[in-house]
């Protein structure tokens, strides 16, 4: 067949007024009844009070009746909404709030009621980037706070697992433990003493471990105050000590950053580091051997990076790339990114209208899912809040917090388990999947079932 390219997974949205039509007749004869005479100014005044009371039935009624006195009042499409996502019917809700939200003035109060909504779905780049929109609209200090609140949330997400050229990191209870080669100390012990491990073992780290990061043949810690540490290779000086070292040293060595660190990313010896600001920071090939400023990313909300390339997303939805050969040289890849993974085969970018592109080919879309004639898109009938892949295996989670997989031409199958799916990412041959309750498993190319990693 006819290899596709996995341009987009969008949503099938039903236009506002199909919904709209179809609740006005299943709620015709209560509508009738109950609002014969009335007003849209008074539809509205009970939709709100209805709301206010939890009573999302009627007030779903109530705004109905209002936008169908009065079309164009926003008022009452933001009632409907906020009523809608009390059902937690968040497509419905997200769908009446599309018009006044994505347009070249948006609704003020109707970007707050959908960045509500993606925070209740765990759509948090997507949140962060209206937020920015009001930031920049109106410049008022709640929703920088409200920014800095999403971005506490975004880059809280655990990442316990990461693999190196030559190394694998693993957090157990807070404690890193490492296998592979030990050559230049990126096993975080002393190479004289372990060359090499097959076996997971404890890394020596002196703190409580949140996050574990491996570049190349450097491999990083962040612990829980935010500090960031390194061990292995340092000899284009990206551990950020202001020197390089060619020769192998054992042990941790605390990187001096400006503010407590969110993520950590990087290619052949250059390292960026993401901190809870928002700024972005490098250090090492292409930048020098002290940590310095990117500015042409203002506010970062996500940086990934494989052998060949880095990739950083910014708050207002541009996605840029760089080489490992050029570290120094940013390209624009998209404008319209929402969230994205980058795995070593593939990046996959979810974009703000809800669609997944790629840059790698597959031979036939999933069964079930449709084609758009337009430009090839595979079109499901869900929200993809997050997707990667291992191989020809893709797993992806949905805005209603079900986790699914497929490989190129099967069935999509739904994962059950008994923890919701905080975060999902590609490292080396797997993709990892963590939950709320602490675990994690992984899934391979060729993996039939998800396999336990800690």
């Amino acid at each position: 067949m006819e290899k596709l390219k996995l341009k987009a997974l969008q949503i099938r949205k039903t236009p506002i007024l199909v919904p709209l039509a179809v609740l006005i007749l299943v709620l015709g004869g209560y509508t009738f009844l109950q609002f014969r005479g009335v007003s849209a100014a008074s539809s509205l005044t009970l939709g709100q009070q209805y709301l206010n009371d939890l009573n999302y039935g009627g007030a779903i009624a109530a705004f109905t009746q209002a936008i169908e006195l009065d079309p164009g009042s926003s008022e009452a499409r933001i009632g409907l909404a906020q009523a809608y996502a009390g059902t937690e019917d968040y497509d419905v809700a997200r769908q009446v709030l599309e018009d006044l939200v994505y347009t070249q003035r948006p609704n003020e109060e109707a970007v707050n009621a959908m960045v509500e909504i993606l925070q209740q779905t765990g759509q948090l780049s997507q949140a962060a980037q209206l937020t920015q929109t009001l930031i920049t609209t109106t410049d008022k200090d709640a929703y920088y706070a409200k920014r800095d609140e999403i971005l506490t949330q975004l880059y809280a997400a655990p990442r316990s697992y990461a693999v190196g050229t030559d190394q694998q990191l693993v957090i157990t209870n807070g404690q890193v433990q490492s296998l592979g080669s030990n050559t230049l100390g990126q096993l975080g012990t002393d190479p004289a003493l372990v060359a090499a491990s097959e076996n997971y073992q404890s890394a020596g780290f002196p703190g409580t471990a949140r996050k574990v990061i491996c570049v190349g043949r450097t491999s990083f810690v962040v612990d829980d105050s935010g500090a960031l540490w390194a061990a292995g290779e340092n000899r284009w000086g990206q551990m950020g000590g202001g020197y390089a070292v060619t020769a192998p040293e054992g042990g941790w060595v605390q990187v001096d950053c400006p503010g407590p660190v969110a993520d950590v990313a990087g290619t052949t010896g250059r390292l960026l580091v993401l901190l809870t600001d928002g700024s972005l920071w490098t250090v090492g090939a292409g930048s020098g051997q002290t940590l310095t400023p990117l500015t042409r990313f203002p506010v970062v909300i996500q940086i990934a990076s494989n052998g060949d390339k880095a990739a950083v997303l910014t708050a207002d939805g541009a996605l840029y790339t760089s080489s490992s050969g050029t570290p120094d040289q940013w390209s624009l890849y998209r404008r319209d990114a929402a969230a994205f993974t980058l795995s070593d085969t593939s990046l996959f970018v979810i974009t703000t209208e809800g669609r997944t592109t790629s840059d790698s080919y597959y031979s036939d879309a999933p069964l079930g899912w449709t084609v758009s004639p337009e430009d090839g898109a595979l079109q499901p009938d869900c929200v993809v809040t997050a997707i990667a892949n291992a191989g020809s295996r893709i797993l992806f989670t949905t805005a209603d917090g079900q986790l699914c997989t497929f490989r190129s031409g099967g069935d999509i199958q739904e994962v059950e388990s008994g923890a919701a799916v905080t975060t999902l990412y590609p490292q080396g041959e797997v993709v990892v999947v963590e939950y709320d309750d602490g675990t994690a498993r992984y899934w391979g190319e060729d993996t039939s079932t998800a396999q336990v990693l800690i």
